[in-house]
């Protein structure tokens, strides 16, 4: 559950910064994933042998810690970046 917190957390931080288009998140998605695991999302999910499955709900623990972790990072990072940018 709080790794779908997180995800929420890091949608609405690219919301914010003007990231609208799905495909867009899914760019971004898959920039972060192959950060971590070395694939793409959907290299991933093939890796998993997954079709439709949400590949978050396939994740081992140590996964989905990976996964929490760069999306956390990446949240903490935009909202860094976006203080700096207000403050000059």
């Amino acid at each position: 559950m709080r790794s779908i917190e997180m995800r929420k957390e890091l949608t609405d931080e690219w919301h914010r910064s003007g990231i609208h288009e799905p495909k867009d998140f899914a760019i971004l998605t898959n920039v972060l994933t192959k950060a971590w695991s070395g694939m793409t999302t959907g290299e991933y999910k093939r890796h998993k042998g997954l079709t439709k499955q949400n590949l978050r709900d396939n994740m081992t623990n140590v996964e989905l810690a990976l996964n929490t972790l760069a999306e956390v990072a990446t949240t903490e990072i935009a909202r860094e970046r976006q203080t700096n940018i207000s403050r000059q």
